[in-house]
């Protein structure tokens, strides 16, 4: 998994920027302190869809998901994994591009 890559290439901060960045948080916010990542942006996709399940599909289009893997994702464990994925790839991408990989 990509976010083994990122822990050990100290880019775990950088992951965390990234997805404050897409998905329009602050900093600050407790999603971006947690511990336990995955499970903390399971939880915050579930609220979001909760109160508007528009947006939520703006966000996967924002994160440049395949429509087809949001399609066929059953669970908000597994589309915050896909999110995950993708915005380690993003990172990892970056980190490559300047040199630090």
């Amino acid at each position: 998994m990509l976010l083994d890559v990122i822990d050990r290439y100290h880019l775990l901060e950088e992951l965390r920027r990234q997805l404050a960045k897409d998905l329009g948080l602050s900093a600050q916010e407790d999603l971006l302190k947690a511990e336990n990542l995955p499970a903390a942006l399971e939880a915050h996709l579930a609220q979001r869809a909760q109160q508007n399940q528009q947006e939520l599909a703006q966000l996967c289009y924002r994160i440049d998901l395949a429509e087809a893997q949001v399609r066929t994702t059953k669970s908000f464990e597994a589309l915050a994994r896909l999110i995950l994925e993708r915005e380690a790839q993003k990172v990892l991408l970056r980190a490559q591009l300047a040199g630090r990989l």
